[in-house]
């Protein structure tokens, strides 16, 4: 008895699982909310079946944590068809582009709607094929989303009427944040007649960081070869403007540099001398290339004050007479030395190597940085 009782339970589950996601068998639920763009308040309907639909009759239902049950014009979509694979654009800050026959704005639409269209809060939105508002099977496709996914009593005024036909929970939402740029339905889900919260992407924004020029999201060495690019090219990127000027140039060289020291000075005075001399010397060979690829001698001299500022911040050390610091060899400056020709690269550098306990020591005359 008690297995025949399992297994009818495990029928009835399955059906269940099925109904979920069972794909779209009401035509007129091929018409669904594909995207919200929340940095521009602009709600898209998709037709994603073979067939055009009439729009007809069909209105609006819109909901948020202060405003209930705000229904669009019974006409206001009248006239209108979805082609098969076509958006609708819907413009609820009354922007849309006049000459785009796919963007329409709610007043075009008349009625009412829950404004903003927002991640304030919590929104629900439903399409109606008809008045029939208390009527589940009337609604086309429901959306609901609220702030960290939270249930709100009062933007879910007709989620029970979707829960069952185009929402699997009236107790889930989309979770987002107050800085959620847009929510989109997955395409894996574009067919299916009930959806949830797991069937839709949120996208937040990207932030752009000062100095994280390859856009990994990190402020480390590997930026500094990009940064090069843009300096040589001449092209401007927000990440690459680390003086905040509007202009990536030279004079972007020695806060750059100054970045990366205030981000690795904790690492490089936790390695070994040896280490130290190791990542400085990629350092080095990058920030003299920059100097390379400038014409002017002031970004050269700025290259080289930055640089000679770089080591000792780098390294901890206290005093620029310091008889020993973490730089690589000369043969380093001479093989990139930013002067017109090689013979006019620094001789006044009088290098020292010694191998002492695994210690790379390296003794130069600060001076002969000096470009005058």
């Amino acid at each position: 008895m008690n297995i025949r009782l399992a297994s009818i339970a495990l029928i009835a589950f399955l059906l269940l699982a099925q109904t979920v996601t069972a794909q779209i068998t009401t035509p007129e639920r091929f018409v669904q909310i594909r995207s919200i763009d929340l940095s521009r308040s602009v709600l898209e309907l998709f037709n994603s079946g073979t067939t055009s639909q009439s729009l007809d009759g069909w209105r609006f239902c819109t909901h948020d944590e202060d405003q209930v049950r705000r229904y669009s014009g019974s006409t206001g979509l009248n006239g209108r068809t979805l082609e098969s694979q076509q958006s609708l654009f819907i413009h609820f800050n009354n922007d849309a582009d006049p000459a785009n026959a796919q963007e329409l704005n709610i007043s075009s639409i008349s009625g009412n709607f829950a404004v903003p269209l927002d991640a304030a809060g919590a929104y629900g939105a439903q399409i109606y094929v008809n008045s029939a508002f208390g009527n589940g099977g009337a609604i086309a496709d429901h959306v609901q989303f609220s702030i960290d996914g939270l249930d709100n009593p009062t933007a879910d005024d007709r989620s029970d009427e979707a829960e069952g036909e185009v929402w699997a929970d009236q107790n889930e939402w989309i979770a987002v944040s107050a800085t959620t740029e847009m929510i989109v339905l997955n395409d894996a889900a574009s067919n299916q007649e009930i959806n949830s919260p797991s069937d839709f992407t949120v996208i937040e924004p990207v932030l752009s960081i000062v100095g994280d020029v390859n856009g990994d999201q990190v402020v480390n060495f590997l930026d500094i070869s990009p940064f090069i690019a843009l300096l040589s090219s001449g092209n401007f990127q927000d990440e690459a403007d680390i003086n905040q000027d509007e202009s990536v140039n030279f004079l972007d060289i020695a806060p750059f540099i100054m970045l990366l020291t205030t981000l690795y000075r904790s690492a490089f005075n936790s390695l070994s001398f040896f280490n130290c001399v190791s990542t400085l010397s990629l350092v080095l060979f990058s920030v003299f290339t920059i100097s390379e690829s400038m014409d002017s001698t002031n970004a050269s001299k700025a290259t080289v004050t930055s640089l000679t500022n770089f080591s000792f911040a780098a390294c901890n050390l206290s005093a620029i007479g310091s008889s020993e610091f973490c730089l690589t060899s000369a043969a380093l400056f001479c093989a990139s030395c930013p002067v017109a020709t090689p013979a006019s690269c620094p001789t006044r550098v009088e290098v020292k190597i010694r191998n002492t306990r695994k210690k790379l020591h390296c003794f130069m005359d600060i001076a002969a940085f000096s470009l005058d």
